[in-house]
């Protein structure tokens, strides 16, 4: 009985026509001009099903009571292996503590409409981080 169960099982899952999941790989690179440190940055992920993206962030700190200025792209060019390319819009929300000096800076992306992904794309959006 348990192996004609785990039999059926197993054709059930061959049968189901699998796919592998699009993604777009955004690499965050941060540039400091001065006197802060960025601690930490991930890559932020796009796939065409919207409970696949995953938000980057960067966590910024600096002396307390400073003033930085944190501006991140708004567009960014994405392209797959095939030299197909095209834009997406990055949002940014930038928190900031000025007591103790740190800043989280949350960024997301959006597809065009009517864009899905065709195989692995790879782009970067650019953080910049001024001291003032």
């Amino acid at each position: 009985m348990k192996k004609t169960s785990l039999l059926l099982s197993l054709l059930l899952f061959l049968s189901v026509n699998l796919r592998a999941q699009e993604t777009a790989i955004m690499t965050v690179s941060v540039k400091v001009i001065s006197g802060v440190k960025a601690e930490k940055i991930s890559d932020l992920y796009l796939t065409n099903d919207s409970s696949g993206i995953e938000d980057s962030e960067v966590i910024v700190s600096s002396a307390p009571h400073s003033d930085v200025l944190i501006s991140v792209e708004e567009n960014s060019t994405l392209t797959n292996s095939l030299g197909e390319t095209f834009q997406i819009e990055t949002d940014s929300l930038i928190t900031s503590d000025t007591s103790s000096g740190t800043s989280l800076v949350s960024i997301s992306g959006s597809l065009p409409e009517n864009k899905e992904l065709s195989g692995r794309y790879t782009g970067m959006v650019t953080t910049t981080i001024i001291y003032l």
